[in-house]
């Protein structure tokens, strides 16, 4: 018989962290199988926060199928928890089945766990093998990596903008050029994020609502809107359906409208107060530390040129989506994708690309590194 390496099965497990849907979130994604002489006997992904994880499920999956797990392998895409959470540690459940074996990609970054659940599964004879595919595991979870490491979320920026990097015309109105396309593309994404974040401006001068409504709903995110001098207004889409919706806004620590305060948090909204500066503009890094508190691990921003310009300088940008119509607009004061100042010691860069194309619009999305 082949033996096939510990790289093809935990491929396989890759793949199928990758099935898990936006439902997991703030967990990570993981994916297990369970191998017997050669022959996968257990498949298991997480597919709900709170619920099951991958590696009970992957064991349930074989007992199911009249399998035993004695002197099995089980390959899983990332360490198994040994701590209690929503489910019970799954340290417990491996060493309980039989499992003689665990491969493990890549430790969990979670100071709960790291390196400790490997060290438990080893204390009871359980021989452990790690950093199978490590790189490609952590891609899988770069998000969840990020939030962990560096205690704020993953931040990604979405633009429309016309082909020539505008996005209002030179009136300052938004353009509005979306298909149903588009409009599918840019709800996934809200999904796909635990939050989606605007600047009040951007509510005052837009008024959006935020959510998800085109294509499969899986979940809505939750809404953040920075607003230093909490300006936004009682009447906007955001306030009006934060009963329906989970919505924070992030304001200045300076802020001392209690009326305001009690009236928005009456309405379901959470209200966090960040450090700002002299000049009244909220520290980001704060802000985002204080949305890492609440377990938000991922951000999709959308909002202004301003907005997109004070987090690329802070450098706090993981990933880029351009929605680009294929229309110009023109204008030499017409606002552009970046607004500030500009760059000119650094310069933000766009790799690893991936690019959609559209009847009316193109999607050019990548990584953002910073030379």
């Amino acid at each position: 018989m082949r033996t096939l390496s510990h790289s093809y099965y935990m491929n396989i497990a890759l793949e199928l962290a990758k099935e898990a849907s936006p439902l997991v979130l703030p967990n990570p994604r993981v994916g297990c199988v369970i191998v017997k002489k050669g022959t996968i006997i257990g498949k298991g992904y997480h597919q709900k926060y709170g619920e099951k994880h991958a590696e009970v499920l992957a064991i349930e999956d074989a007992i199911k199928n009249g399998n035993s797990l004695k002197n099995a392998t089980m390959y899983v895409s990332l360490e198994p928890c040994c701590h209690f959470g929503k489910q019970p540690p799954c340290t417990d459940a491996i060493i309980k089945s039989g499992i003689k074996k665990v491969v493990v990609a890549i430790k969990d970054p979670n100071p709960l766990v790291n390196g400790k659940g490997i060290q438990i599964l080893k204390q009871h004879g359980i021989e452990v093998i790690e950093g199978i595919l490590e790189k490609e595991a952590e891609s899988v979870n770069k998000d969840f990596f990020k939030y962990m490491k560096k205690g704020i979320p993953y931040i990604a920026i979405k633009v429309a903008q016309s082909i020539d990097g505008k996005i209002a015309t030179p009136s300052n109105k938004r353009f509005l050029f979306n298909t149903d396309d588009e409009n599918i593309f840019v709800h996934s994404l809200r999904q796909k994020y635990m939050a989606t974040m605007v600047s009040v401006n951007t509510v005052i001068s837009d008024n959006p609502i935020l959510n998800a409504r085109y294509g499969p709903i899986v979940r809505q995110p939750i809404r953040v809107v920075l607003d230093s001098k909490l300006r936004i207004p009682l009447d906007c889409n955001i306030v009006k359906t934060s009963d329906k919706y989970s919505t924070y806004i992030v304001c200045s620590e300076n802020v001392n409208d209690v009326r305001k305060i009690e009236l928005l948090s009456k309405k379901g909204i959470k209200i966090i107060f960040a450090t700002s500066s002299e000049d009244g503009h909220l520290d980001l890094l704060d802000a985002f530390s204080k949305l890492a508190q609440q377990k938000i691990v991922s951000v999709l921003v959308e909002g202004g040129s301003l907005l997109n310009f004070s987090l690329l300088k802070q450098r706090v940008v993981d990933y880029w989506y351009s929605l680009i119509f294929n229309v110009f607009i023109g204008g030499q004061n017409t606002k552009s994708v970046v607004g500030g100042e500009g760059f000119e010691d650094f310069f933000p860069k766009l790799v690893n690309t991936k690019v959609t194309t559209f009847k009316n619009s193109t999607i050019i999305e990548g990584d953002i590194t910073y030379v």
